[in-house]
């Protein structure tokens, strides 16, 4: 009787180690059946065919971090460059309005708290309003992956042309735009995750979506 309870000892744990074996190959092979990311690939005249790109609107989240404070909010933004029409809105995440822009021909109309301010300086009418430190016109330029002026300076990735960095003083600042994720829509290759750095002030993007 003992004889056959170490044979039935000894074919269980024949038959733990067979099952165990099958388990382990079965999740190496999931994981090497995985399919790799699909490479980034882009043309030599990328960077012109984004600053072509002239018409179009992103979705996504937007955050201002300070030593003081951190704010966050929704953003959604449409663009016509051509025509310098623009709707920029910042909202909290139960909807509340933060921001309101409209723009059109270098006139802008900006609604905070229910009232209406109109200007020529974006950028300096949203700090004066909100407090918010946020270089519009040349984030416009930074959303797509290119530089705002001709002076800024520009670090690629290595294998393609795809921002990896720009430097660019504005206004006797310096602003820092890293790119961290980008991601594919209509055959264009657009950032969709970014950090911007200005002193104390980051700004952090992450966007779910493109438009063009």
């Amino acid at each position: 009787m003992l004889a056959n309870f170490y044979s039935f000892s000894a074919k269980y744990c024949q038959r733990l180690a067979v099952l165990i074996t099958v388990l382990v190959l079965s999740a190496c092979s999931a994981l090497t059946d995985k399919p790799a990311p699909e490479p980034l690939l882009v043309s030599n005249d990328h960077q012109t065919n984004i600053a072509q790109l002239t018409k179009w609107r992103v979705s996504g989240k937007i955050g201002f971090i300070t030593p003081q404070q951190r704010q966050r909010a929704n953003l959604n933004w449409q663009m016509n460059e051509s025509i310098g029409q623009q709707q920029l809105n910042l909202t909290t995440y139960l909807g509340i309005n933060v921001l309101k822009v409209s723009s059109m021909s270098g006139e802008h109309q900006i609604e905070v708290d229910g009232k209406l301010y109109r200007g020529q300086n974006l950028s300096d009418l949203i700090t004066q309003l909100t407090g918010l430190n946020l270089p519009a016109e040349a984030l416009a330029f930074w959303l797509k992956g290119i530089p705002y002026r001709y002076r800024d300076i520009v670090s690629y990735q290595a294998d393609n042309q795809l921002a990896e960095s720009i430097s660019s003083a504005i206004n006797g600042k310096i602003w820092q735009i890293r790119y961290q994720v980008y991601r594919k829509f209509n055959g264009y290759v657009l950032p969709t995750k970014m950090t911007i750095e200005q002193g104390e002030l980051t700004i952090k993007i992450s966007l779910n979506q493109w438009q063009v």
